[in-house]
């Protein structure tokens, strides 16, 4: 009796284990994330008549490694690779342990929130269609893309005098279709560790450039000593004149694309709202009006500022930013300064304390502070990238 027991629960595991075999292709997916692990994500899907999502994977730690089985039928399959921050995987990679058609090799997404992995199991005729940027040499190249959508983005590159040196930067210029002669020119500057073409694609600019009828320009800034873009508004820890490169290409873009002189304005977020004000303290002749949400002024534009002529100014803060606090930290290292009150200087002789909403200015010298109860992350607003449709 016991054998013939052991018997039949032998032949049981052994019908369960032949039912659970794979018909089509058994494949391991390995995901390892990199720096800042937590960023990356995938979603996998099988591209059939009807699309099918078959599993996600999303980081929770750094140099990770995570493997997934899948049993795959013959057929076209993409993987949308996913980064939260926008700047791809650090270092993070997938793998399978099958060799298949468009994966026979680590992947990786170098850069972008989004990025594709086609690849086909057997002998599938695959037609991936993925809308993008498909020039590996534009600013918002897709990794993966298919089909050029007719998106991509490309910087342009401008020489500017420092001293009698010829230095190259670049920037992105926008101007909506039917841009009439004089129209005005804003610059918007990125903040701290920042680039062009985030506040290109995040700002909102370039739509309200074409409700408007003005033209738009995205610069980039310069690497500081730490290797991190930034502006350098007469900070100590920084030897890059961005004065000159800032108020040069304004006449650059004025002169190119008959932008007026009188209409040129500067503004910009954290680290670029202090640039803002360093431009409305030293060229004041160039930029007539500048706007900073979340920067203040640093300690030595504070204790030298002298337009050379009245600057009208919109400031917006949160007041629960801890990053460049609301009310300033004037013993910031590197000169950062931050002082509260900064319409104070713009505003003379009126209080400087109180916040207070005003319709747009028209006297020569006014001020437009205005507090939010903004999170304490230093972000005015929660900005998501679009996700791209695809077919197969």
């Amino acid at each position: 009796m016991f054998l013939r027991c052991a018997f039949f629960f032998v032949a049981l595991a052994g019908a369960l284990f032949t039912s659970a075999q794979c018909e089509y292709t058994e494949v391991v997916i390995t995901s390892t994330t990199g720096n800042w692990g937590q960023e990356m994500g995938w979603e996998l899907y099988h591209l059939s008549s009807d699309t099918t999502l078959l599993s996600t994977f999303a980081g929770a730690g750094d140099f990770t490694p995570e493997g997934q089985t899948f049993c795959l039928e013959d057929g076209c399959y993409t993987l949308m690779a996913t980064d939260s921050w926008g700047d791809g995987w650090n270092g993070g990679e997938i793998t399978s342990d099958v060799a298949l058609d468009g994966f026979d090799a680590p992947f990786s997404m170098e850069n972008g929130f989004f990025g594709f992995l086609n690849f086909s199991v057997g002998d599938a005729t695959c037609n991936f269609l993925i809308p993008g940027c498909a020039d590996p040499e534009a600013l918002n190249y897709m990794q993966g893309a298919t089909v050029d959508a007719g998106t991509c983005t490309y910087s342009e590159g401008f020489s500017y005098s420092d001293n009698g040196v010829s230095i190259n930067r670049e920037f992105i210029y926008y101007a909506p279709a039917g841009m009439e002669p004089g129209a005005p020119l804003v610059f918007v500057l990125h903040g701290y560790g920042g680039d062009g073409l985030g506040m290109y694609t995040f700002s909102g600019f370039r739509e309200l450039a074409d409700e408007e009828g003005f033209g738009v320009v995205f610069p980039q800034g310069a690497l500081d000593n730490g290797g991190t873009p930034h502006w350098n508004a007469n900070f100590d820890f920084s030897n890059v004149n961005d004065h000159a490169f800032l108020s040069q290409l304004a006449g650059y873009l004025q002169t190119t694309h008959g932008h007026e002189a009188d209409c040129t304005y500067s503004c910009g977020y954290s680290n670029g709202g202090y640039m803002s004000y360093s431009l409305a303290c030293d060229n004041a002749e160039t930029f007539r009006g500048i706007g900073s949400v979340g920067g203040l002024m640093g300690g030595n534009d504070w204790n030298n500022c002298a337009p050379s002529q009245p600057v009208p100014v919109i400031h917006l803060h949160g007041t629960a930013d801890n990053t460049v606090a609301y009310e300033g930290s004037p013993f910031d290292a590197g000169n950062w300064g931050g002082t509260p009150g900064v319409e104070a200087m713009w505003r003379p002789g009126q209080d400087g304390t109180t916040a207070r909403k005003s319709p747009r200015p028209r006297s020569p010298i006014s001020i437009l502070r205005m507090a939010a109860p903004w999170t304490s992350s230093h972000t005015p607003v929660e900005t998501m990238a679009t996700r791209p449709a695809f077919t197969g």
